[in-house]
């Protein structure tokens, strides 16, 4: 989802809390590009990054963020 060029009013009438509170829906993954708009975050997420290299390759970062523990397994990627 991208919340670009939404204006604040607009996102918080999406009530995107449901898909990570389990309100209505169960939890499960929502991918939210410019979530820096976003009125509030989930206690905890995984937060990716993407950007370029000096060469011009992408680069891809991941966080952990909050207390929830991701298992990731890059090798099947």
């Amino acid at each position: 989802m991208d919340l670009y060029r939404l204006e604040p009013s607009e996102i918080v009438d999406l009530n995107l809390e449901q898909y990570w509170e389990g309100i209505e829906v169960e939890p499960g993954i929502v991918a939210i590009e410019w979530a820096d708009r976003l009125p509030y975050k989930p206690e905890s997420y995984l937060q990716i990054e993407l950007s370029y290299t000096e060469k011009g390759d992408r680069l891809a970062t991941l966080f952990n963020v909050g207390q929830e523990d991701f298992n990731l397994n890059l090798d099947q990627i």
